[in-house]
């Protein structure tokens, strides 16, 4: 074999050993989810209106409660938010793109079980449009015990540059909503999230 081809199939194979061991999902879009900013006293909550911003979030709709860590059983022991304040309320936050690109966008689900309706319902959008719809039963569930359920889907985002993340609420005129806490946006890489 000569030098130049022995070279050649060398880079080659480094090649696709680097394709072959990339993770399966790596390069945050978004690291963190923000919902922990700023701290809410604990055992309490803060009732956030249209146009409030906090961490990495802004409320487009409505009204939504930060809680605190011990108010609840939050899924990372810390804050959650309550997609329902005193009305049925949005919550968005912005991540970059590359152009063109999949990303898997995760979140725990929960619901408010202090009061109805017992199924709790909303959606999540992306640049505006619904990409997945989701609902919690929060029958038998109690602030020791929520329930946490791990949702995901994959999107496919054809523009690069910001795009926007929303989760919003369903359920209706009632101070007791969906829960949602430990939002990410991961990048998916060459041949993941399938």
């Amino acid at each position: 074999m000569t030098s130049a081809r022995r070279t050649a199939v060398t880079g080659c194979l480094a090649v696709l050993l680097a394709t072959v061991a990339t993770p399966a999902s790596a390069a945050p879009a978004r690291p963190g989810d923000g919902i922990e900013q700023p701290a809410v006293p604990p055992g309490t909550y803060v009732k956030r209106s249209a146009g409030d911003t906090f961490g990495r979030w802004t409320v487009t709709r409505g009204t939504i409660d930060q809680i605190g860590r011990g108010s609840w059983q939050a899924a990372d022991n810390r804050q959650s938010i309550d997609l329902n304040g005193t009305s049925e309320g949005t919550v968005r936050t912005t991540f970059r793109t590359a152009r063109p690109a999949r990303y898997r966008v995760s979140y725990f689900l929960a619901g408010n079980p202090a009061g109805g309706p017992a199924v709790k319902t909303g959606k999540v959008l992306i640049n505006g449009t619904v990409r997945q719809a989701f609902s919690f039963d929060t029958t038998g569930r109690t602030f020791a015990a929520m329930g946490w359920v791990r949702k995901s889907f994959v999107v496919l985002v054809a523009t690069g540059g910001p795009a926007t993340l929303d989760f919003a609420s369903t359920s209706g005129p009632t101070a007791y909503g969906p829960v949602i806490d430990k939002t990410s946006v991961v990048r998916c890489q060459t041949f993941a999230c399938t």
